[in-house]
């Protein structure tokens, strides 16, 4: 009898371990794959922002790459923005595998990759929230916000609808193409000396101290 138990026990323990295994290589896979997606959104990122910065060159617009803001002690981070005399252009760059699909007026999207189907947040809105905090750094009126989202190709098809003019969702492989015909179509209404003012005001937010970098990064980190 008593033996029966004691290999009981062994057997129980031998699964809790294995079990237990199981769950450690998980988090450890999950904890890679998204340390890698954060990888490759970051290199993404800033090799976008050098092509969008010769764009801006050849077109004379003003252009801010990736960077940390700071307003009334609020912490956010803007992929890039473009000042013109058209307005202020915010970029938001996303390096997602699979097409994506959804409505802009939803909280919620989602992407279909490998045939399975995944809930992604809508991507513009947090576009949507940098331009608040733009806008409330501005404080002008007059000057018009547009919002600019950019996916990496990776083949993929995108479907948004109800997607609003001043909204332009684009990939890094034909972004040349559609930010002319989105300035084309796009009427100024700043001079110069605005222009200048904006971009000047937006640059002056900028942050890059180190209390407010490990005060970003604990909170991206909680999230």
């Amino acid at each position: 009898m008593e033996k029966t138990i004691k290999t009981g026990l062994i057997i129980a323990m031998v699964i809790l371990i294995l079990i237990l295994l199981v769950v450690i290589y998980k988090v450890i896979t999950y904890k890679i794959a998204i340390k890698n997606r954060k990888g490759r959104g970051k290199k993404f990122e800033q090799e976008f922002s050098n092509d969008l910065k010769k764009w801006a060159e050849q077109n004379n617009y003003f252009y801010l790459s990736p960077s940390l803001y700071k307003n009334n002690n609020k912490l956010f981070e803007v992929d890039g923005i473009i000042v013109n005399q058209k307005g202020v252009f915010v970029i938001e760059t996303k390096s997602i595998k699979g097409n994506i699909e959804g409505d802009f007026n939803e909280e919620k999207w989602f992407k279909v990759f490998n045939n399975t189907k995944y809930e992604i947040h809508n991507v513009i809105l947090q576009n949507v929230k940098h331009m608040k905090h733009i806008e409330n750094i501005l404080k002008n009126s007059e000057i018009n916000l547009y919002s600019i989202l950019v996916f990496e190709e990776f083949d993929k098809k995108i479907e948004i609808i109800n997607n609003p003019q001043w909204n332009l969702i684009t990939k890094d492989t034909i972004f040349v193409n559609d930010l002319n015909n989105f300035m084309q179509n796009t009427e100024s209404i700043l001079n110069q000396h605005s222009t200048n003012t904006a971009y000047n005001i937006l640059s002056s937010y900028r942050t890059n101290a180190r209390k407010d970098l490990w005060k970003f990064k604990a909170y991206r980190y909680k999230f």
